[in-house]
């Protein structure tokens, strides 16, 4: 009898506690991809609370209302009856906010919407902080009640407008009506001739245009047959066929398989889910004509005008900006001023050139041969391949060659920005000035480089923040592109580490695949991994991975349990898990 006692409580507590966990597990609130990219231009989804689950470190980030948006549209369900009560506040009297939403009563039960509106006054510029509190209660019956409380901040930025006064700030009077019955008259007489008039074309098109008596459309001496829509489809490209497929995954699309690639090739096992086409290949060395490469991109020293600050130190060169003089391809002529034999030439070159801002890799002369030429092996890896936003390589590379001797190249990006990337995220993150969605542009941009590297089949085996740059072509925008592996692996000396196991090469341990440390093999898949794991760079705002593991656990830590590094504070709770996916499905 006791046990029977027993068994019927603990069918209670059990039936009771799955009913609590179903109920706190129904509740979603969430920004749709939709409205993201309405917003913000980006083609994600950002959820608050999922499955009952509040996520805070998403929460935590302001979301920003730029002065071209006044609406953002927030989704919600609940498969359980949740009550709330809703409030919501603005710091500064710039901003109104005003929610199509009722202060308090019961989260639909089948997916709705519902708006904030953010009205500007107006007499004034700024950003005002909007901060939307829920109070969630769900009630499962008798005393079981669970409380959720949630709250979201948005930044508003509101420009100077005032609605009387034209551009030139003059009082605007009131429009009169230009139209009169006269005037509508004329215009449907307008109209109508020129539609009898297209018709007319057309009709005469049309007869031109048809076959003549005793004439048939396959006609056996020369005539041609369309061809049917089928073959049309066979000849489009490869890329609009699979954009829908690309675009469904905001982070990274899919590498695609190499012409004539081995079936055999090594996967995964967690890639049962990817289709044939998405077979990895391995790195090949492509062959480089040095000769060829520094014979087009030479330019001469007197051309490169280095800035006297000196951004980054390493072992065998330094990172300095610089000014590029070039000639313009079609200068004006001279009208102004004729040279006479007697003046300065560089003032006539002046008046038919620019100057360009560029970032410049200096090599020491201590530096050896060997490391020299490694160096520019890797920085010309793809200067010969096609342009791609995300992607820089070198514009040229300054040298003289004086009798025998030829000093050491400089190696040159066109640059205008904050360098090296790893570099500009340690700065801001003492400053806190970096924002949620700045950082996920930053993943966007670099997935796309990845991708377009993976598309020429090409591996680069040494993705991190440390070999890309980042500049700010727009207020608000910040922008990635990958460089070549020669941009800063001597800057960072502590990130390239020799393992104990008889291993005396530096390589970037705490970002390579598994494989790659096991067998030094570099593949597309291997990418993939150094790419996530610079994704994670990048959402911790430029630390490095795996700091609490010492160097004699690495090893075995990346190898036999492959380590995948915690979610950083600033990562919303979806971009890690697409993050750990990856990974694992590579």
């Amino acid at each position: 009898m006791l046990c029977g006692c027993s068994m019927l409580s603990l069918f209670y507590v059990l039936l009771f506690g799955n009913i609590i966990h179903h109920a706190s597990s129904s509740l979603d609130l969430y920004i749709s991809r939709e409205e993201m990219n309405r917003t913000l231009g980006v083609l994600a989804d950002i959820k608050y609370v999922e499955d009952g689950k509040y996520d805070k470190p998403t929460a935590a980030y302001p979301y920003r209302v730029s002065d071209q948006i006044d609406t953002i549209t927030f989704s919600w369900v609940s498969h359980a009856q949740v009550h709330y009560t809703m409030d919501i506040i603005s710091n500064d009297p710039l901003v109104l906010p005003i929610a199509n939403l009722r202060r308090e009563g019961y989260v639909p039960t089948k997916l709705q919407e519902f708006t904030i509106e953010y009205r500007c006054s107006g007499h004034r510029s700024g950003q005002s902080m909007v901060e939307l509190t829920f109070n969630f209660t769900i009630k499962t019956g008798g005393d079981f009640i669970e409380e959720i409380p949630v709250k979201l901040k948005q930044e508003k930025i509101c420009a100077f407008r005032d609605a009387r006064k034209g551009p030139a700030g003059v009082i605007a009077p009131p429009a009169e009506s230009s139209f009169s019955v006269e005037t509508v008259f004329r215009v449907i007489i307008i109209i109508a001739v020129i539609f009898l008039l297209i018709i007319a074309v057309g009709l005469l098109f049309y007869l031109k245009r048809s076959p003549k008596k005793g004439q048939t459309n396959n006609s056996h001496n020369g005539g041609i047959e369309d061809p049917p829509v089928s073959h049309f489809t066979r000849r489009m490209p490869m890329s609009f066929r699979s954009a829908s497929r690309h675009l469904s995954r905001p982070f990274l699309t899919s590498t695609p398989a190499p012409k004539g690639g081995d079936s055999d090739a090594p996967c995964s096992s967690g890639t049962s889910g990817i289709s044939s086409a998405n077979s990895m290949f391995e790195y090949k060395e492509r062959p480089v004509n040095m000769q060829k490469a520094l014979q087009k991109l030479h330019v001469v020293r007197d051309e490169i005008r280095l800035l006297p600050s000196t951004d980054i130190q390493g072992n065998f060169g330094e990172i300095r900006m610089a000014m590029m003089r070039e000639l313009d391809e079609n200068p004006m002529p001279f009208t102004n001023k004729r040279y006479t034999g007697d003046g300065d030439v560089d003032e006539i070159e002046d008046e038919i050139g620019h100057q360009t801002m560029v970032l410049c890799k200096l090599f020491r002369r201590a530096v050896p041969s060997s490391i020299l030429n490694r160096y520019l092996t890797d920085a010309l890896m793809f200067y010969d391949l096609a342009g791609h936003p995300n992607l820089i390589k070198p514009c040229c590379l300054a040298y003289d060659e004086t009798g025998a001797e030829t000093t050491l190249p400089i190696v040159c990006y066109r640059h205008k920005g904050f360098g090296v990337l790893k570099h500009f995220l340690r700065g801001c993150k003492e400053k806190g000035a970096l924002r949620a969605h700045e950082l996920l542009t930053m993943c966007i941009d670099l997935s796309a480089a990845v991708h377009y590297l993976h598309r020429n089949h090409l591996v680069h085996r040494d993705i991190a923040t440390r070999n890309c740059l980042v500049s700010e072509p727009q207020p608000g925008r910040l922008w990635v592109q990958l460089c070549d592996p020669s941009l800063s692996s001597d800057l960072y000396p502590n990130h390239y580490e020799t393992l104990p196991e008889n291993d005396p090469e530096l390589r970037p341990i705490r970002w390579l695949a598994p494989e790659s440390i096991k067998h030094r093999t570099y593949t597309s898949a291997s990418d993939i991994w150094s790419l996530t794991t610079t994704l994670w760079e990048i959402w911790s705002v430029g630390e490095d991975p795996f700091p609490e593991v010492p160097l004699e656990d690495l090893h075995y830590s990346l190898t036999e349990r492959c380590l995948i590094p915690p979610q950083p504070p600033n990562c919303p709770g979806n971009c890690h898990k697409e993050m750990v996916k990856i990974k694992i499905r590579r």
